[in-house]
């Protein structure tokens, strides 16, 4: 049977600008960064491009290659962050085994709930993050390492007081 296609891991450019005296060249949208449509990010992050470098062309209107260089200053910590994203958030595209995509599931389920219970503690999930328009990849990135962190530290507290009660039931 056919299990289907397999897509490239998620890449980037490791530089947007290209620069000389006088003259730059710049990559935008799937020259920058390409990866599969784990997330739904790629026309997004290309529009975001395209945002950022109108903001650097309008500061910078006589200089092009300084807006070149401020475009790449401010874009690649995203761009960096949003591969590192599509990689983790959504990896079922990546032949992995099955046991993977079932820890993935538990564990996104887990920090959904966790979330809804305490949403000032446990940050929503990163795939679900990447929905919230007005934050930076660079933010949606910190957020999830972050409730990733919160939620296994809970996990092992619910571990180590479980293993404490059963030994105090003894």
């Amino acid at each position: 049977s056919d299990r289907g296609g397999h897509f490239p891991k998620p890449q980037h450019s490791k530089s947007a600008a290209f620069t000389r005296p006088g003259s730059a060249a710049l990559i935008l949208g799937d020259a920058l960064h390409a990866f599969p449509p784990d997330v739904g990010q790629g026309v997004n992050s290309a529009l975001e491009d395209v945002s950022v470098l109108s903001e650097k062309l309008d500061l910078e209107s006589e200089d092009f290659s300084e807006a070149a260089q401020r475009f790449e200053t401010e874009r690649m910590p995203d761009v960096e962050a949003l591969i590192k994203i599509v990689a983790t958030a959504a990896p079922f595209q990546y032949s992995q085994a099955k046991w993977r995509g079932r820890l993935w599931s538990f564990s996104f389920l887990v920090r959904f709930m966790l979330n809804k219970a305490l949403p000032k503690v446990f940050d929503l999930p990163t795939f679900m993050l990447v929905q919230q328009s007005e934050l930076h990849y660079r933010e949606i990135w910190q957020k999830g390492g972050r409730g990733a962190r919160r939620a296994s530290a809970f996990g092992s507290a619910v571990a180590v007081l479980a293993c404490l009660a059963a030994r105090a039931c003894r």
